[in-house]
């Protein structure tokens, strides 16, 4: 199969010699708006031809929006070096946690310290954030310390949900493994009855709010579901694949399945945005 590095040539961005930002950051915002849309333009043609599907769009999507963030924190922090004086590492959460984004999605990021932030290092944050912002993209972000992950974690069950899926995107790497095994502990333990509890809760309500009386629908999870989950959700009629029932299903369906859903996500959201610009 071909890697994510392969397929994204020649559109991963160049910002040439020199520090664009400390020399010119509004032509590097304008770079970068440029690029995106030629990026954009081309993911769309790639669904259209059949030579891409929503899953490799949104991983190519994904990887070409790292290499951007990258590059442009590299330069931020070139030209402010005190930033670097505190241990931070960037990393992904929820859908491009998982090195996935749809056009147009959200790109939900936490910069994630071991200690309260530093002055210069929450410069080099504010600035990243609003090169970002000027240049088209949706950000949604937070500055946690990893005290602060863990008890915002333990107070919103919706909070640990995103945290979950977390994928560094660069920075210290030591601090991320911690954050990552630390969420997984928080899962694991003595919370993962009340999470899987609040989970299936969430889903019933979402059920409710969509399905005529009557109607169910199918829940697909990863690895199966637990009994008790599986009694919660039956009795709101909804059918919930089991393990062995999941393992009867081959996996070129499931794949056909999620490439599909992934594509009709990309269709959608790239058509809903090329309305709002021509209206």
């Amino acid at each position: 199969m071909t890697s994510l590095a392969d397929m994204n040539p020649p559109s991963l961005p160049d910002f040439g010699d020199g520090n664009p930002f400390a020399d010119d950051r509004d032509g590097l915002v304008q770079q970068i708006r440029e690029r995106r849309a030629a990026v954009l333009a081309q993911l769309h043609e790639s669904l259209l031809s059949g030579d891409d599907n929503g899953w490799t769009a949104a991983q190519r999507l994904a990887h070409w929006t790292d290499v951007v963030i990258v590059r442009v924190f590299e330069h931020i922090q070139d030209a402010l070096p005190d930033s670097r004086r505190t241990p931070m590492s960037l990393i992904g959460l929820g859908g491009y946690g998982r090195g996935q984004l749809a056009p147009f999605s959200d790109i939900d990021l936490l910069f994630l310290t071991q200690n309260p932030i530093s002055d210069p290092s929450a410069e080099a944050v504010e600035a990243l954030l609003y090169v970002l912002w000027d240049s088209g993209f949706k950000v949604g972000q937070a500055v946690r310390s990893m005290r602060q992950c863990v008890t915002e974690a333990n107070d919103d069950v919706r909070t640990l949900t995103a945290m979950i899926e977390n994928r560094m995107i660069c920075g210290d790497v030591a601090l991320a493994r911690r954050f990552d095994a630390k969420i997984g502990s928080m899962v694991k333990g003595g919370r993962s009855r009340k999470f899987t509890d609040d989970k299936c809760k969430q889903l019933i309500e979402f059920k409710r709010s969509v399905c005529k009386e009557g109607e169910s629908f199918v829940v697909i999870t990863q690895k199966g579901i637990d009994p008790l989950s599986l009694d919660m959700l039956a009795k709101e009629a909804k059918h919930a694949i089991t393990e062995a029932e999941r393992a009867s299903v081959d996996d070129a369906t499931i794949e056909e399945a999620r490439a599909s859903i992934s594509r009709e996500c990309a269709d959608v959201s790239l058509a809903t945005e090329l309305r709002a610009t021509r209206g």
